[in-house]
């Protein structure tokens, strides 16, 4: 959609198009639903989510796009009642679970842009965003993501696939019949700076345990995971499995064991 034809909808429509703009794509979560189905739907919740912004006096442009809802936004209407972005997000997802209680959903929220040109950009944001959301992380801020954000705009994704092979997959691959302990070992000690009395009380683990885990790790992997350049890819390839679903590691409990630590 131009700039044109954005503005002239957003006028008829009663829209106020001031800054900061936003957007969010919300995506709802059924087992293989037909196209129809998947239209239907989201008819369904485009009309349930329009009476919820009026309720809460906020003009929102919505639409559909490869089976997702994006709605943009003025930010300075959340800010003129007083709500926070992230508070309104996560009101908006309450929403839709109790509105919606058979379905997953998920929110990918772009950055914040003071050009309403920018719209197309904030569009590939929401949608990077949405495809780094998952069971334990449903609502993903673009600003939130760093380098993985740029990263999850690619359109082809095997080029970073077949790096996490190459990088993870001797541990990936004996490490299926162990519940994936050694990866998430490898991944606490990453996110704690690799120290091991960090990780040992993230982990509830003993020092001499968590050494010889990481001695393991490090047979396999043929490297030096201390290194901090290869600490780094590391990590990352780690954080693009959490974000697929492919590693059970809640990164929000994470954040929260992190914050006791450092109390």
């Amino acid at each position: 959609m131009t700039l044109e034809e954005l503005t002239e909808r957003a006028y008829y429509l009663g829209f106020q198009l001031k800054d900061p703009y936003f957007l969010i794509a919300v995506h709802s979560l059924l087992q293989k639903p037909s196209v129809k189905e998947e239209l239907e739907f989201n008819d369904e919740l485009i009309n349930e989510l329009s009476a919820f912004m009026k309720d809460q006096r906020i003009n929102a442009l919505f639409g559909q796009k490869s089976g997702k809802v994006i709605i943009l936004l003025s930010e300075c209407l959340l800010l003129k009642n007083k709500m926070k972005k992230e508070i309104f997000c996560q009101t908006l997802m309450d929403h839709c679970q109790k509105k919606f209680p058979s379905r997953l959903f998920k929110l990918g929220i772009s950055s914040t842009s003071l050009s309403i040109e920018e719209a197309p950009q904030l569009y590939e944001e929401c949608l990077s965003a949405l495809r780094a959301a998952n069971l334990h992380q449903k609502i993903i801020f673009f600003d939130s993501l760093g380098i993985e954000g740029v990263m999850f705009q690619m359109k082809n994704m095997n080029p970073i696939q077949k790096f996490i092979h190459k990088m993870l997959g001797k541990l990936l691959e004996q490490d299926k019949s162990r519940n994936m302990e050694l990866t998430k070992t490898l991944y606490y000690y990453l996110s704690n700076g690799c120290s091991v009395h960090k990780t040992a009380r993230a982990m509830n683990f003993s020092i001499s345990g968590l050494r010889y885990r990481l001695q393991k790790i490090t047979d396999i992997l043929q490297t030096d995971i201390n290194v901090p350049s290869v600490g780094y890819q590391l990590y990352v390839s780690l954080q693009f499995l959490i974000y697929w679903g492919e590693l059970d590691i809640d990164l929000n409990a994470q954040s929260e064991e992190e914050k006791t630590i450092g109390d």
